[in-house]
Order: C-alpha cells, then sequence, then structure tokens
C-alpha cells in the first residue's frame, strides 16, 4: 500500500513538472495604449535613473522628469554631563 501511494505521489510530483516546464507560443501581441501627453515624474536622491528614464522616453515616447530629492543633511550634537 505505501508502495503505491509513493508510485502515485512520485507520478504526481513528475507531471506537475512537466506541466509547469512546459513551453508556451504566444502568437497574439501586446500593445500598450498610452495617452502621450502625459508626463511621467520620478523624484529620486541620485541622478542614477538619468540614462534609463532618456531609454524609456526613446523607446515609449513618454516625456519624463526627473527631480532630485535634496535631503539636507542633519547633525545631532549629543553632550554627556
Amino acid at each position: 500500500m505505501k508502495k503505491y501511494l509513493s508510485l502515485i505521489l512520485a507520478l504526481i510530483l513528475v507531471s506537475t513538472s512537466l506541466i509547469g516546464c512546459s513551453s508556451k507560443s504566444n502568437t497574439g501581441e501586446k500593445s500598450l495604449e498610452v495617452d502621450k501627453d502625459k508626463v511621467l515624474k520620478v523624484w529620486s536622491f541620485t541622478d542614477e535613473l538619468k540614462k534609463p528614464l532618456e531609454y524609456f522616453e526613446e523607446h515609449y515616447g513618454i516625456k519624463t522628469e526627473l527631480t532630485l530629492y535634496q535631503q539636507k543633511t542633519t547633525y545631532l550634537k549629543f553632550s554627556l554631563h
């Protein structure tokens, strides 16, 4: 009985892994309809996003705006009495 149960579980395991790894052929192309008058506004602490946003703007035709957030440095002063 245990051998049959383990055999059935092993077959279920193999079949689910084969189903999960099977390839699907998707022939339909997906299109993205976007209002190109809009602006994608991005806030960042550094300017590392400048080139990726330029690529995004060229590739998708959507204007981007990068705003660098300048954080003031705050120092804490401790004193021991």
